[in-house]
């Protein structure tokens, strides 16, 4: 392997790897890598160029940031197949730009729980790195919010609510609020649960922290109580002889 490496020049200069990178561009280019296609394992593409495997993943590390291919795991690099991403300077922009507009169409409600980054790879066809820009991206400028369990949550927008909340300096005093009128109004009755945290998340548009520190303000008011399986109850109200 040593003369036709030498033949090829590659070796010549830690510049190769553009080298390799370019023709990997032209394959996918010329639909010789199809889209959805897997690309050779590195050792192939070490064996055919004689390169180090090194400067393999130098040169597939630069297809992939141009957004031509992504990384399967535990299978290897895939030609990204075409999708609704619009072009951006980087790909990441453009996936941050669709879930962008996502949130605001309402197709992710406020407090609604963002997709995974799971879900978003396997949905545009990019990699762990790209969705976790995008949505650290969205998270910069206020859209997006971590919330329970380090879960990442569409920002609330009193706009946007679907109960019309008081104005309260904290929302969770608006929430606990409008809890407080229904319960005066036996709605629930004595004695009858109380709507779940993810019941009252949906209804308001807001977070799950929101919605629990909601139920504890009329806990602590004596409104409500835990009970059975850890769901809240509506007090009853003391019965004197």
């Amino acid at each position: 392997m040593g003369n036709s490496v030498q033949g090829r020049g590659l070796l010549s200069s830690w510049r190769v790897y553009p080298k390799i990178a370019a023709r990997l561009r032209a394959r996918i280019a010329s639909g010789e890598y199809a889209p959805g296609e897997l690309l050779p394992a590195e050792g192939a593409l070490c064996e055919e160029f004689g390169i180090s495997r090194n400067t393999v993943r130098r040169a597939l590390a630069d297809v992939e940031a141009e957004g031509l291919v992504i990384t399967i795991p535990s299978k290897g690099r895939m030609v990204r197949v075409p999708d609704q991403l619009t072009r951006e300077p980087y790909l990441y922009m453009a996936l941050a730009k669709a879930l962008r507009e996502e949130i605001t169409t309402g197709v992710l409600a406020p407090g609604a729980a963002m997709p995974s980054e799971d879900a978003l790879q396997r949905r545009f066809n990019v990699s762990r790195a790209t969705t976790r820009s995008a949505v650290q991206l969205l998270q910069r400028e206020g859209v997006v919010v971590i919330g329970h369990g380090k879960r990442r949550f569409v920002a609330e927008r009193p706009d946007s609510r679907r109960d019309r909340l008081p104005r309260e300096p904290r929302l969770y005093r608006a929430v606990a609020s409008t809890l407080r009128q229904e319960i005066a109004a036996g709605v629930p009755a004595p004695g009858m649960a109380m709507p779940s945290n993810a019941a009252i998340q949906r209804r308001f548009g807001v977070s799950w922290t929101t919605a629990r520190s909601a139920l504890r303000t009329l806990q602590r008011e004596d409104l409500i109580t835990v009970g059975t399986g850890n769901r809240w109850f509506v007090r009853q109200p003391d019965v004197h002889s």
